[in-house]
């Protein structure tokens, strides 16, 4: 959210950075040259200009190791300095970041669900509590009024919850879609999104 700004205009080493600022992602513009420390995010995508450090970008790209960057790289924003310090010239303003770009790839794909998987989510949501409640009665109001002794009536209720619960419902229709959309892109048909089925 917030970068460290060079207050000079031409920045090409870190003898020429004399001072800086805090400024919101949002503020710098291309060409900046801005500063990230250890353990600072990097805000914006931007091309090393001096300095070497170790990335880690394992929420952005699922790869565990960090790598490593140094002048003429690129670091990606959202990418977390883990050690060094960077000098970096801003590639990209924070709108068209990596970041943000991932960010409206998640909402469109959420909001291209297909509409009966919509449908089995909020299903499911109110199956979960009838069945937690039904478990509940199912192993204390038996034992109560006599009809089955404790261990019986436990047995049957975590075998109701067991066989009730809704998780192959909801699991199932996301897996179907993604099936279907795996065998179509192996036969070569390519779609856009399970909506289309």
């Amino acid at each position: 959210d917030r970068a460290t700004r060079a207050l000079e205009d031409e920045v090409n080493s870190w003898s020429d950075l004399k001072g800086r600022e805090d400024v919101l992602a949002s503020a710098l513009a291309v060409d900046d040259v801005i500063v990230v420390r250890a353990g600072e995010v990097v805000a914006v995508d931007a091309i090393v200009v001096d300095g070497t450090s170790s990335l880690g970008v394992q929420h952005l790209t699922g790869e565990a190791a960090p790598i490593r960057v140094g002048p003429g790289m690129q670091a990606l924003s959202g990418s977390i300095c883990l050690d060094g310090a960077l000098l970096l010239r801003v590639k990209r303003p924070a709108a068209e970041s990596t970041v943000q770009r991932l960010s409206a790839l998640a909402s469109s794909a959420s909001a291209s669900r297909p509409p009966v998987v919509t449908f089995l989510d909020a299903l499911s949501t109110r199956w979960s509590y009838f069945v937690l409640v039904s478990t509940a009665a199912l192993a204390f109001l038996p034992p109560l009024f006599g009809l089955l002794d404790g261990k019986t009536a436990l047995y049957k209720s975590l075998l109701w919850l067991t066989t009730a619960s809704p998780c192959a419902l909801a699991i199932s229709t996301p897996l179907v879609y993604l099936s279907a959309l795996s065998v179509a892109a192996s036969r070569g048909v390519l779609i856009k999104g399970a909506k289309t089925l």
